[in-house]
């Protein structure tokens, strides 16, 4: 897969930092919850360890121009990465 040009980091505030599970990734059902709000396929790749507070997303070259079923299959495979790399941290 080839990912796009960036990443986007979002600062969550410190407060919602202290609630967020340590050493492991979100799924995308996650970081909503916490009320972050972006285009669909990004995915939670990193976490930035001088400062945790900081999410770091990516997302898959042209991914809105994907078709819906290619979407689709991207986002779940992409919770299902992120699950994998979790269970790689632990």
């Amino acid at each position: 897969m080839e990912w796009g040009p960036g990443v986007w980091h979002v600062v969550v505030p410190k407060k919602v930092a202290k609630s967020l599970p340590k050493g492991r990734l979100l799924i995308e059902k996650e970081w909503r919850a916490l009320g972050i709000q972006q285009s669909r396929g990004w995915m939670h790749y990193a976490i930035h360890r001088p400062e945790p507070h900081i999410m770091l997303f990516k997302r898959p070259k042209d991914f809105q121009k994907m078709d819906p079923a290619a979407q689709q299959k991207f986002l779940a495979e992409a919770d299902m990465l992120v699950k994998k790399k979790n269970a790689e941290m632990a």
